[in-house]
C-alpha cells in the first residue's frame, strides 16, 4: 500500500514538473512568420505584399509591379467590399399609407363589437387619429365609435390629439369671416365633439 502512495505522489509529481515545463513562453505568432533578420530584401519583400494586401493602397507600374501610396478602384481584395453610399433619391421612401381606410375601420368595429379577438395597432390608431376629422374617410357611424376609443386615450397621443384638435377649432374660428376657409365646417364640428370627449 505504502508503495503504491509513493508511486502515485511520484506521478502527481511528475506531472507538475511536466505542466511547468509546458508553460514556458513561446514566440509569438507575428515573429514567426517573420522572414530572418539576415534578409534584409526578403523582410522588405514580406512588408511592403502585406501592407499591399490590409490597406489596398496599390496600383500597376508599366512593368506590372505593384507600388505603394496609389490606389485604384476596385483593388480591395476579394474579402472587403465597398460600401454604396446612398444618395437622397435611393434612400429608403416610406409606404404612402401603411394602414388603409378599410383596415382601419374593420380595426374600429372589432375594438367595439369584439373585445375579446381585437388587439392593439400602433399604425391603424395613428391612421384613425390622423384621419377621424374627414367624413370621408371616418363616416359618421364610425366616427361616433372613434370618440368612445378616444375616451381609453393615454399618454402622449392624448395630448397630440388635444392639440390638434384645438388647431382645427381655432382655425375655423380665426377664418370663419373669410369666404376660403381652410377648415371645413363638419371637421371643424368633429374637432368640438373630440374636444369635449378628451377634455
Amino acid at each position: 500500500m505504502d508503495s503504491e502512495l509513493g508511486k502515485s505522489r511520484k506521478s502527481r509529481n511528475g506531472e507538475k514538473k511536466k505542466t511547468q515545463n509546458s508553460k514556458v513562453p513561446q514566440e509569438s505568432s507575428s515573429t514567426q512568420s517573420l522572414p530572418s533578420a539576415n534578409n534584409s530584401k526578403n523582410v522588405e519583400e514580406s512588408l511592403t505584399s502585406r501592407l499591399r494586401g490590409s490597406e489596398g493602397l496599390e496600383t500597376q507600374s508599366d512593368e506590372g509591379e505593384m507600388e505603394l501610396g496609389e490606389s485604384i478602384e476596385g483593388t480591395l481584395g476579394p474579402h472587403k467590399k465597398r460600401r454604396k453610399t446612398k444618395t437622397k433619391g435611393e434612400r429608403k421612401k416610406p409606404l404612402p399609407s401603411a394602414v388603409g381606410q378599410k383596415e382601419a375601420l374593420e380595426y374600429l368595429r372589432c375594438w367595439h363589437e369584439e373585445r375579446s379577438r381585437w388587439c392593439f395597432k400602433k399604425k391603424t390608431q395613428f391612421w384613425l387619429l390622423k384621419n377621424m376629422y374627414y367624413k370621408e374617410k371616418l363616416p359618421k357611424p364610425d366616427f361616433h365609435v372613434m370618440l368612445r376609443y378616444l375616451e381609453g386615450l393615454h399618454g402622449n397621443q392624448r395630448q397630440v390629439t388635444v392639440k390638434t384638435a384645438r388647431g382645427i377649432v381655432e382655425e375655423y374660428n380665426n377664418s370663419s369671416g373669410v369666404d376660403g376657409a381652410s377648415v371645413s365646417k363638419s371637421k371643424y364640428h368633429r374637432g368640438r365633439k373630440v374636444l369635449r370627449t378628451l377634455v
